[in-house]
């Protein structure tokens, strides 16, 4: 297994596991705050901030696994409504490319947006969590991103490039 492929392979388990940790985590605090309201008729304070925490992480480090897996949801009506096999493939890359424009452009977005609130030092209200914890996942997504969307785009640019016949 090269380094790359070593590496590519820990960081899809890291993905894998932050999902699940995450997830997790944002079920045991519902269903914690639910039972102290309810049961012990108490208040969670701040739960809904370690909540909004744990989302973050769940949805943009999972967003970036189904970018992996090029499961991620998309507008593609265009694509069911092609027969030729030639025009999907030229469709797909077409997808890819614009796909990691995208993710290029998002990636300075958050960057930008990361720096600025490192500057700020803003904090939740109640909990007083840096707001960075809830911004990382927006980077790290779009940064995993450009590297599975480059990753689709060559490989689309390599299936079309004669090996398998025609496009």
């Amino acid at each position: 297994m090269t380094a790359f492929k070593a590496l590519a392979r820990a960081a899809e388990i890291s993905q894998q596991y932050l999902v699940a940790a995450s997830g997790l985590g944002a079920c045991i605090l519902i269903l914690a705050s639910a039972f102290m309201r309810y049961v012990l008729h108490m208040d969670f304070y701040g739960v809904e901030e370690l909540i909004i925490l744990s989302a973050y992480w769940l949805y943009f480090i999972g967003a970036s696994l189904a970018t992996r897996e090029d499961t991620h949801i998309s507008a593609d009506m265009i694509t069911s409504l092609m027969k030729s096999p030639r025009k999907l493939k030229l469709m797909k890359t077409a997808q890819h490319a614009i796909s990691l424009a995208i993710s290029v452009l998002g990636s300075v977005w958050a960057y930008n947006y990361l720096a600025w609130s490192f500057a700020r030092s803003p904090k939740t209200q109640v909990l007083k969590i840096p707001i960075v914890w809830m911004q990382t996942p927006i980077l790290i997504f779009f940064i995993l991103s450009n590297f599975y969307l480059l990753g689709h785009l060559i490989a689309d640019l390599r299936a079309s490039g004669g090996k398998d016949g025609p496009a």
